[in-house]
C-alpha cells in the first residue's frame, strides 16, 4: 500500500486569512482532518488540523489527549501495513 492508495485528492487548501469556522466546516465536509495553508503564489506555509481547532476550543490538555490517541492509531495502523518499522513526525523548521 502506497500513500496515494489513502491520500485524499485533489488537494483542498485554504489561504492564512480564511476564518477558523470556514477550515472547520470544509474538514467536516470534506472529511479529512488536515488542510494545508498556502500563499498567494500556492507555496505550503503551514497545516491546520482538527487538533490545532480543537486545543482552541477545548483547551491545551483536550488536544495532547486527541493527540495521543490520533499517534497510537496511526502506529497501530503502521504495524497492519507490511514494512512499516516507525512511524515519525515533527515539526518542520522554521523558514529562515
Amino acid at each position: 500500500m502506497r500513500v496515494r492508495d489513502v491520500m485524499a485528492s485533489p488537494v483542498v487548501t485554504v489561504a492564512p486569512s480564511a476564518a477558523l469556522k470556514e477550515v472547520a466546516s470544509l474538514l467536516v465536509e470534506r472529511r479529512i482532518n488536515a488542510v494545508p495553508v498556502v500563499d498567494a503564489g500556492d507555496r505550503l506555509i503551514g497545516i491546520v488540523s482538527e487538533a490545532d481547532l480543537l486545543s482552541l476550543e477545548t483547551g491545551q490538555v483536550a488536544a495532547a489527549r486527541l493527540m495521543l490517541r490520533h499517534r497510537q492509531r496511526v502506529e497501530q495502523l503502521a504495524r497492519a501495513v507490511p514494512g512499516v518499522v516507525e512511524v515519525r513526525s515533527r515539526r518542520p523548521d522554521p523558514a529562515p
